[in-house]
C-alpha cells in the first residue's frame, strides 16, 4: 500500500506531484548545505561550559514550528513551503556534514538514526501538504477547467492538504517520542 493510500490521503497526481517536487527540493538543498561544509574542520565539542544539548521537547516544538512552515504553502501557493523546505534541507545538509566530520558516518547514524529519519520524513509529508493545493491547481488548469472551477479546486485539495499535515504532524511527535526515549536510555 503506498502512502497516499493510507488514512484516506489524497491519491491523485497532484498528491504524487508534491511529495516528489518535496524530495526533489530536500534533496538539492542537502546536498548543497553538505557541499559548502563537506570540507570546513569545524568541531562543535559540547563541555561543561557550553550550552547544555536541547531536550527533545524543545526539539519537537522547533521541529512543529518548521512543518507548520512547510504548510503554510497551502495558502501562498508552495512559495513558503519551497522556500522553507530549501532553507531546512540546506541546514540538514550542513549539519550532516558537520556531524560526519566531527564523529564519523557510523558514530551520527547510531547516535540519531532511530529519529532522525522519521524527522526528515515527517518534513518532506509537511511540504508534500504544503505544496499540494498548488499542484492540484496546475493540474486543474491542464484540466482546462474554467476559473470558478480552478476556486472550487483549490478549496478541495485544502482538506487533503490537512490529512497529509496530519501525517505529518504524527511521524514528527513519533520522532520527538523516540528520541526521548533514546536519550534516556543513554
Amino acid at each position: 500500500m503506498t502512502l497516499t493510500g493510507m488514512a484516506g490521503l489524497p491519491k491523485d497526481r497532484a498528491s504524487l506531484a508534491a511529495a516528489l517536487a518535496s524530495l526533489a527540493v530536500f534533496t538539492a538543498g542537502a546536498t548543497v548545505g553538505y557541499i559548502a561544509l563537506a570540507d570546513v574542520e569545524l568541531f562543535a565539542r559540547a563541555t561543561a561550559e557550553s550550552e547544555p544539548a536541547m531536550s527533545p521537547w524543545a526539539i519537537l516544538g522547533q521541529n512543529l514550528g518548521a512543518i507548520l512552515f512547510m504548510f503554510s504553502g497551502a495558502v501562498t501557493f508552495g512559495l513558503t513551503t519551497l522556500v522553507g523546505l530549501a532553507m531546512l534541507s540546506a541546514y540538514v545538509g550542513a549539519t550532516m556534514a558537520v556531524g560526519i566530520g566531527n564523529v564519523g558516518l557510523a558514530r551520527l547514524v547510531s547516535d540519531t538514526g532511530m529519529y532522525a529519519p522519521i524527522e526528515f520524513l515527517g518534513c518532506l509529508v509537511a511540504a508534500a501538504a504544503g505544496l499540494y493545493p498548488a499542484f492540484t491547481v496546475i493540474g486543474a488548469v491542464f484540466a482546462d477547467r474554467e476559473r470558478p472551477q480552478l476556486l472550487h479546486s483549490y478549496l478541495n485539495s485544502l482538506y487533503g492538504s490537512l490529512k497529509i499535515f496530519a501525517l505529518a504532524a504524527a511521524l514528527i511527535v513519533s520522532a520527538a517520542a523516540i528520541e526521548a526515549i533514546v536519550l534516556a536510555i543513554r
